[in-house]
């Protein structure tokens, strides 16, 4: 499970820095949408549910493997299908340890990038018309480029392409549907399921590392 979570964490560091922060309100009561990000050397599918005002379903395939995380209210459930056991996490230590992750922020920031980025013309996706907006910008001290592709109909991003510090990414979103009926199941975490709480591990996680330097602590002679 250490291999899902470093994962996932990666991921949602990359989409902080992809999505930023924003005041503007989402547009939808709930979205349904694949993704795909590549980034690196890494190829991630993904797709997702969303219910306003904060709950994700989202399902991850990396190696061939599925992982499903659930965002509702201050927690973070991470398990796999089938599993018995998974990971509990509070959303202020994710957002900590990620540099700022938050999913609502995922939907927020089609606004903003409407609102602030120059638009550069138009282009149509799998049948959907879209205006390309440039990205050029400073995200928890990186500087963010690239260019963006919303739905000329609501402004949901369709495509992105950035340079995120040395970090190159693309996101891709197929399937989109907005306001959709979910189920409250869809978001509740599976009965009988026994969840390891690492919002305490991962708060002290920096000092421990630190503590790995230090001379005699770390088995390392001076």
């Amino acid at each position: 499970m250490k291999n899902w979570l470093g994962i996932w964490l990666a991921v949602a560091a990359m989409a902080t820095q992809v999505w930023a922060q924003s005041t503007q309100a989402i547009p939808f009561k709930s979205a349904h949408w694949r993704c795909k990000i590549n980034a690196s050397d890494m190829s991630i599918p993904s797709e997702t549910w969303f219910r306003a005002p904060g709950q994700f379903r989202t399902v991850t395939t990396v190696a061939g493997h599925d992982m499903i995380s659930l965002v509702n209210g201050n927690d973070i459930y991470i398990f796999q299908p089938g599993a018995t056991t998974g990971m509990k996490l509070d959303r202020a230590t994710v957002r900590q340890q990620a540099k700022g992750v938050e999913s609502d922020e995922l939907l927020q920031q089609m606004q903003r990038w409407k609102a602030t980025g120059r638009k550069l013309g138009s282009e149509t996706l799998a049948g959907r018309e879209c205006d390309i907006y440039e990205i050029n910008e400073t995200v928890n001290g990186q500087a963010t480029k690239g260019k963006v592709w919303l739905w000329t109909k609501n402004g949901f991003p369709l495509r992105t392409v950035l340079q995120i510090g040395s970090l190159a990414a693309e996101m891709t979103m197929s399937e989109v549907e907005l306001d959709v009926p979910l189920a409250d199941e869809m978001f509740q975490v599976p009965p009988n399921m026994q969840f390891q709480d690492l919002g305490a591990l991962m708060k002290v996680l920096p000092q421990l590392q630190q503590l790995q330097q230090v001379p005699g602590l770390s088995g390392r002679k001076p």
